[in-house]
């Protein structure tokens, strides 16, 4: 399954790039992921530098569990590309 937007969410669950909606930079407010268990794991760097993770989340516990990522201020973000996705799926949240 492809990366997709819906609505103002961009619904992560598959490695490689992911643009914005309308591709071009956008305000991000939140970012959550949706771990089945103490193996899940999501990285994403920013493109075109790949290197940096600049977001790591884990699922802190063996049950199926969700962490979140709240900016106090929307964060612009242009593109990104999914490092590591392991046993869960990732959501953004844009303005």
């Amino acid at each position: 399954m492809a990366n997709d937007i819906v609505g103002n969410v961009l619904v992560i669950n598959s490695l490689g790039l992911a643009s914005t909606p309308g591709g071009g930079s956008a305000e991000v407010t939140t970012i959550a992921f949706y771990g089945a268990d103490s193996n899940s794991k999501m990285e994403l760097t920013m493109y075109p530098e790949t290197s940096t993770v600049v977001v790591m989340m884990q699922s802190p516990v063996s049950n199926p569990s969700v962490t979140n990522l709240r900016f106090g201020i929307p964060v612009e973000f242009e593109k990104f590309r999914v490092k590591t996705l392991t046993a869960g799926t990732g959501f953004v949240y844009f303005v």
